[in-house]
């Protein structure tokens, strides 16, 4: 997979070795990042402050949407790392924008060590996305995102199946998906074209009102795009996304 690389986490897998492995040779380019990372492309009338080094985002309803995120925080500089997100997805995440040029994944060899890859992974890149293989507990989570702070990396977490939001107390920001409408299909002909998107964030200071963004994830040629010219509104919508009409395809 081009420059992609794959690493199985062991006990003995620290910080400074994936630094090595990934072809950092010192701490340098990762102190490089004070600013706060700026949300580019469609996704940044929902967060036009960006991100701060450190931050704690929580995605919920959508692995496509975390992946857009993250590629649109990367750019062409940062060092992204996935813990538990294996390569399916991310083959996805490139045509949403996610470079394999700086991307690493990272296999825990358990279902319960995950916490400890994550660890590890937060000392050594800019930004790590992580899907829980196994149960996620509110303590270890809490470990995690106070690391992130120290380290000042961008921890993106990703809800998963009997994961839920209450897991992630003191999260910056929760991004979630609540309205979806698939368009391209006919009676019973026809193929999917663009999926129609309602996301909501909330979070801290000016995002405690919460904003609401529409969008094409995916668009025609399947990375995310803007419906016309977008605002994100302060006017949330319901949990269950009224407004918009939610169709299972099989």
């Amino acid at each position: 997979m081009e420059a992609m690389q794959a690493i199985r986490a062991t006990d003995g897998l620290d910080g400074h070795k994936l630094m090595s492995m990934a072809g950092l040779t010192s701490a340098a380019e990762l102190e490089a990042a004070n600013a706060d990372l700026d949300v580019a492309g469609p996704l940044h009338p929902l967060l036009p402050e960006g991100v701060a080094p450190g931050s704690t985002v929580v995605v919920g309803g959508s692995v496509a949407l975390a992946l857009a995120l993250v590629a649109s925080l990367a750019g062409v500089e940062r060092w992204v790392a996935g813990v538990g997100c294996g390569p399916v997805g991310l083959v996805a995440g490139r045509e949403l924008g996610l470079g394999w040029d700086r991307l690493v994944l990272v296999e825990p060899p358990d279902r319960e060590s995950w916490p400890t890859a994550v660890a590890a992974t937060l000392d050594a890149f800019d930004i790590v996305m992580m899907r829980p293989l196994g149960r996620a507990r509110e303590r270890d989570i809490r470990r995690l995102m106070t690391r992130a702070r120290e380290r000042a990396t961008v921890l993106v977490g990703v809800e998963t199946a009997g994961h839920c939001g209450a897991g992630w107390p003191g999260a910056d920001v929760r991004l979630r998906v609540t309205g979806r409408h698939w368009e391209g299909l006919g009676e019973g002909h026809g193929y999917l074209r663009r999926r129609r998107v309602v996301v909501e964030a909330s979070g801290r200071g000016r995002l405690a009102q919460g904003r609401r963004l529409e969008l094409w994830l995916p668009g025609t040629g399947g990375a995310v795009e803007s419906i016309t010219s977008p605002v994100a509104t302060t006017s949330p919508v319901s949990s269950d996304g009224t407004g918009m009409e939610e169709r299972a395809v099989s």
